[in-house]
């Protein structure tokens, strides 16, 4: 049974074929208002044809994302004007770009490419935050594609596109976690497409999977029921995947405490002092001298280093987290706010820089947070 829209507005990018259309057509048919965006407009008026012999309505936007980028800014007004918010985006608009190799790629074919698939996506994701930030569960979609991770000859620009894109999915959705707003990346498959054909010439489409059917898969992702966010969704497998993290980030729980880090880096250093236990370096402002003690890492202000699991293998990485700053008395708090805790240390130290006398942390106080570091600020582990 497809989910209930009703009362909802959608946008949807790329709508004139393809996946974008079976998903235009399946959010009207399933009662959300869509507000269809695509250059052609024949694509576009047999859309709305479809929507309104399902029941459905919808509002058609002949606009060329990559030429007039700057229509995607005057698209967010008209719908605040007009609606307010907007309870669902699928950023679908892409192009596939020459199939060869990377020393014959012209430039304009490739900045094409990136135009649209980038920043023209970017660009989409600015305007419409406000409106998705307005409704009472806001939700969004941005396609990606198995190319952004398999790294297939000649398909270059279209793979590092694609790559871009799931990394500015990832990193929207983890700066709007605290929000009502879930936003995942969907890798749709192969599908019985016109960008599927050009790609794969010698193909047979009737082999292929319909374009209904990934809109079909994909719908339940827009729903206020969804609580997933920051994922990619593999359509085929019908499943969420896990992105590839850094080791830091999977082993201290990324979901949970930590996830407002900007990232993670390797301390060259920190591989060749051996120490007994295993460590990690929050970069944050406090009282003390500048930079990591055992590796100096520059532009950090009191650096707390925390020993951790005699496992060194699955550390040794430094925090270069500048939205990180102690604050007295609540602990480590990143910019965005989320206090970092509950870190699944097996016991722990809290080591000052150089020069200055470790403060050895128990269990109990990783787990109660309490626990006062160096300079008289308090320190969340």
């Amino acid at each position: 049974m497809s989910p209930d829209f009703s009362g909802r507005v959608a946008l949807v990018t790329g709508a004139s074929r393809g996946i974008g259309y079976a998903l235009a057509k399946a959010l009207g048919q399933a009662g959300a208002h869509v507000i269809a965006v695509a250059r052609t407009t024949g694509g576009l008026e047999e859309l709305d044809d479809e929507i309104r012999a399902g029941g459905g309505s919808a509002t058609l936007v002949p606009l060329d994302l990559l030429e007039d980028m700057a229509g995607i800014d005057r698209l967010g007004g008209a719908i605040h004007e007009r609606w307010g918010k907007l309870d669902v985006l699928a950023a679908n608009a892409a192009m596939l770009g020459a199939i060869s190799p990377l020393g014959h790629v012209e430039a304009k074919v490739f900045e094409k490419v990136m135009g649209l698939n980038v920043t023209a996506t970017w660009r989409v994701m600015r305007s419409m935050e406000p409106l998705l930030r307005a409704a009472d569960a806001g939700r969004a979609v941005v396609l990606s594609s198995a190319a952004a991770q398999s790294c297939r000859p000649f398909w270059g620009p279209y793979s590092a596109s694609k790559a871009a894109v799931e990394a500015l999915t990832r990193t929207w959705a983890v700066e709007l976690a605290s929000t009502k707003v879930r936003i995942n990346a969907v890798d749709p498959g192969v599908a019985r497409t016109a960008m599927r054909a050009q790609a794969m010439p010698g193909e047979k489409p009737e082999t292929l999977p319909h374009p209904s059917e990934i809109a079909a898969a994909i719908l339940p992702l827009l729903t206020p029921a969804t609580t997933d966010t920051g994922r990619l969704f593999i359509v085929p497998e019908k499943h969420f995947a896990d992105w590839r993290k850094p080791a830091i980030l999977a082993s201290f729980g990324f979901a949970g405490g930590l996830r407002q880090f900007a990232g993670a880096a390797r301390c060259g250093k920190r591989r060749r002092r051996r120490r007994k236990g295993t460590m990690v370096c929050v970069l944050g402002h406090s009282s003390g001298r500048r930079g990591c003690s055992p590796c100096r890492t520059p532009g950090a202000r009191g650096s707390y280093l925390l020993a951790g699991r005699p496992d060194r293998r699955r550390f040794r990485f430094v925090l270069t987290a500048r939205w990180v700053r102690p604050r007295r008395g609540t602990g480590l708090q990143p910019w965005g706010g989320g206090v970092v805790s509950n870190l699944p240390f097996d016991g722990c130290q809290l080591l000052a820089p150089r020069g200055r006398s470790a403060v050895a942390i128990s269990d109990d106080d990783c787990r109660d947070n309490t626990q006062k570091s160096h300079g008289g600020s308090r320190g969340t582990v």
